[in-house]
């Protein structure tokens, strides 16, 4: 089982998700069943945030100094088998998905 903790840093993404929370666990629900990934415990983070900061840490992480999309940050640490593993952050920008609209039409 895959569990999420998202973090509105965006109120515009309330406008489009009613309860981030419980959209991205159905998401990863389906994730999980996909990919036969059920019977793993995993955590991952979600920052649903705008250009403005998306840019800020593009630039500070990956050296750009624009805004994207989506950035990832994978936790790459071993852990003991009957720990759950932290996955690593995603950082999604509201600007951009807004722009696209195909995501959530």
């Amino acid at each position: 089982m895959i569990s999420v903790d998202v973090i509105l840093e965006d109120k515009r993404w309330s406008k489009k998700i009613k309860k981030p929370s419980i959209f991205f666990s159905k998401l990863l629900k389906l994730f999980q069943k996909r990919y036969s990934f059920s019977n793993k415990r995993a955590n991952l983070s979600i920052l649903l945030s705008n250009n403005n900061n998306i840019k800020k840490l593009n630039k500070k992480f990956r050296k750009k100094n624009k805004p994207t999309d989506i950035l990832s940050f994978p936790f790459d640490r071993k852990f003991n088998k009957n720990t759950a593993l932290y996955l690593g952050d995603m950082i999604i920008s509201y600007d951009f998905m807004e722009k696209s609209r195909l995501w959530w039409q």
